[in-house]
């Protein structure tokens, strides 16, 4: 399979010397802007996971599986509830600024982001106001305390977070790469992890790490709140503007919540219905299985402005060839990587512990690499749906395969455990993915798998 699709990739570009290869790639600047800008992006990332294993190596040698658990079920509401008070502004955001510069609209383009920043801002205050308010009208009897405090922590770290992915979405579209590569969750854990080598720790309780990684996620958030032109700190609003582009921006805040809510639920059912060392044991199977979208996910980073540039510009045969193009990339870059993990998944699992316990995630990384493999054959789906003008679409497959996804966890984590919630989430992985590719066919005209061939080839 590795070798097939190799092989495909070097007839798309007809490789033969590394010359002539790098000038096949410059004479296509839609793909070389993209390869440029993911290459950036995956350059940080390669550098970040290292870091961020080294975090989790750290804590689960110090605060044990259960520390794992407790850090993946604040960073999983945190996100969560970030992509809420976004409001899918921040994936509007790379839909808009093509757009309006096209039309010359620079100042409109300021206009939104300041505002659209102070209005992400106070919904993360009220929501961290309700959640610690909250605290004195619920029973004792009735809600685990460790789970309130682990929510208000969460509702703490989602201002900052909130606040850094819609900064990161900007500074991508406007191709700031290094800046979008720098406001990374990994990034903000690789801070957390060096505050926490800071011999001021109890190095007891796992709440040690929330709090490392709230400060941190806090000083991402300045630092990419102060490199805005022009003044970030002013307060330059406009909610008519806001008000005016709410029926385009609803629809993807629907879709981009549902998506995350799809990529969390099987971390948050397992919050609830198993013990805290298991979703330890989990979170670190997940990650290493997520080792196979690294390179994927480079190129989908950067790619979503490029589909919408193309889409704006009307040139369908250059998006459907750049789509293809991408897509093959993305499947070599990820095969090798799927083989090695599925091949030695003990030796990754291994190096979190002494023991057998972290072994026992050998299913869930073999479960995921299989979800990855048609992910990554699949390409940027629901990506290319958004940029394309399709965001009810997006929306409601998004929807559908939550309402599965939530379905198949409830049923099989009773009885399966972790695989069973990894089980869940391959499964609606493939749903999701072949109904975006049906869609893309029947919408745009054709599949994210395919030649790839230019005009002139």
């Amino acid at each position: 399979m590795i070798g097939i699709s190799l092989l495909h990739l070097f007839k798309i570009f007809k490789l033969k010397p590394i010359k002539s290869i790098l000038v096949k790639l410059k004479s296509d600047l839609h793909l070389w802007d993209l390869l440029k800008g993911s290459g950036i992006f995956l350059i940080s990332k390669v550098f970040g996971i290292l870091g961020i294993y080294l975090f989790y190596i750290y804590i689960s040698k110090v605060y044990g599986a259960e520390g794992n658990g407790v850090l993946s079920f604040v960073l999983t509401v945190a996100v969560l509830a970030s992509f809420v008070v976004n409001l899918g502004l921040n994936t509007y955001l790379v839909k808009l600024i093509p757009d309006l510069k096209s039309k010359d609209k620079g100042r409109d383009i300021d206009v939104f982001v300041k505002s659209s920043l102070w209005i992400i801002l106070l919904l993360s205050l009220i929501f961290l106001g309700g959640t610690f308010g909250m605290e004195s009208l619920l029973d004792d009897n009735v809600v685990n305390r460790e789970w309130i405090r682990e929510l208000q922590y969460s509702a703490l770290l989602c201002l900052p977070l909130a606040v850094v992915l819609y900064l990161a979405s900007y500074y991508k579209t406007e191709g700031q790469f290094v800046l979008f590569s720098a406001l990374q969750n990994n990034w903000i854990q690789i801070l957390a992890f060096l505050f926490l080598l800071i011999p001021v720790w109890s190095r007891q309780s796992p709440l040690d790490i929330i709090q490392a990684v709230v400060v941190s996620a806090f000083a991402f958030a300045l630092y990419g709140w102060i490199k805005l032109p022009s003044n970030g700190f002013v307060l330059n609003i406009s909610l008519s503007r806001i008000g005016r582009d709410f029926k385009y921006f609803f629809p993807m805040l629907v879709g981009g919540l549902g998506f995350v809510l799809f990529s969390m639920t099987d971390r948050l059912m397992l919050r609830f219905l198993v013990d805290i060392e298991e979703l330890g044991i989990y979170a670190v199977a997940l990650r290493i299985s997520n080792l196979s979208l690294l390179g994927l996910l480079s190129f989908n980073a950067i790619a979503e402005s490029k589909y919408s540039e193309l889409y704006a510009q009307g040139n369908h045969q250059v998006l459907k060839s750049f789509v293809q193009r991408s897509t093959w990339i993305g499947i070599a870059v990820s095969l090798p990587i799927i083989l090695v993990l599925i091949v030695i998944p003990g030796f990754f699992l291994g190096m979190f512990g002494h023991g057998q316990s972290f072994l026992s995630g050998k299913i869930v990384i073999y479960l995921f690499c299989f979800a990855n493999l048609i992910t990554a054959c699949c390409g940027a789906n629901l990506v290319l749906l958004n940029m394309t003008g399709n965001q009810k679409t997006v929306q409601n497959i998004i929807l559908f395969t939550v309402v599965l996804n939530i379905g198949l966890n409830y049923w099989l984590i009773p009885r399966y455990g972790i695989d069973g919630a990894a089980g869940a989430t391959a499964i609606s992985t493939v749903v999701w993915n072949l109904t975006a590719m049906f869609f893309i066919k029947t919408k745009l005209g054709f599949f994210t798998l395919g030649r790839g061939r230019r005009d002139n080839e």
